[in-house]
């Protein structure tokens, strides 16, 4: 279905490691994927596909920041990092939202509300974090001497978000798959991945509860 690359993605969609160009990508691909057999990713796919060349736009930023420090002013940061949230917001918004539809299109209730209720949740904390960034760059003889705690918010929240969003991929990886494949036989291949692994748990789990 696709899942077990989004997995991947999702872990990677964090800015704490600078690899949200590839989770996007692994996101996509495994949307491209689970879109052969529904219909529930068409727009997260074109928003993660978008989120690519956002997200490298992001990097080149960032690496020119690097480089060439106060070539780019505070305030144009600022801004480039506030559109880039709202673009988070919506993305999580679409992704959330096709993985509750494909969560009541396989009779699976909890997952889909649990779908549902991450999404106010995130985009609070997404923009959380973005007003404390604002706080520690424009106000910081306000916050006095909790500015490093401050900081250390504004990068903590969105690392909570990906945590989030990797909880729920997986479990749509370990509770949805295609129909049949309960009775799947075991691959020829005597060399698993850990997902591999995981993935027999699945269907094993799945008829013990038949």
């Amino acid at each position: 279905m696709g899942f077990g690359i989004m997995v991947f993605g999702a872990f990677l969609l964090t800015d704490a490691l600078s690899t949200e160009a590839l989770g996007f990508l692994l996101l996509f691909w495994g949307m491209k994927v689970a879109s052969r057999h529904c219909t529930c990713f068409g727009v997260a796919k074109n928003v993660a596909f978008a989120g690519i060349f956002v997200s490298l736009v992001k990097l080149a930023w960032k690496l020119t920041d690097v480089f060439s420090p106060g070539l780019l002013t505070e305030t144009a940061a600022n801004v480039f990092s506030s559109v880039y949230t709202a673009f988070l917001i919506v993305f999580y918004y679409v992704f959330f939202r096709s993985i509750a539809k494909i969560a009541e299109e396989t009779d699976l209730p909890e997952l889909r509300r649990s779908a549902l209720s991450d999404i106010p949740v995130v985009a609070v904390l997404l923009i959380a974090s973005r007003v404390c960034y604002a706080l520690v760059a424009f106000a910081p003889d306000m916050l006095g001497g909790f500015k490093a705690q401050m900081l250390a918010t504004a990068m903590l929240l969105p690392i909570i978000v990906m945590a989030i969003s990797f909880v729920l991929v997986f479990r749509c990886y370990m509770r949805i798959c295609l129909e049949g494949d309960e009775n799947m036989e075991e691959k020829r291949n005597p060399f698993k991945s850990p997902l591999e692994y995981y993935e027999k748990d699945k269907f094993k789990n799945r008829k013990g509860k038949k």
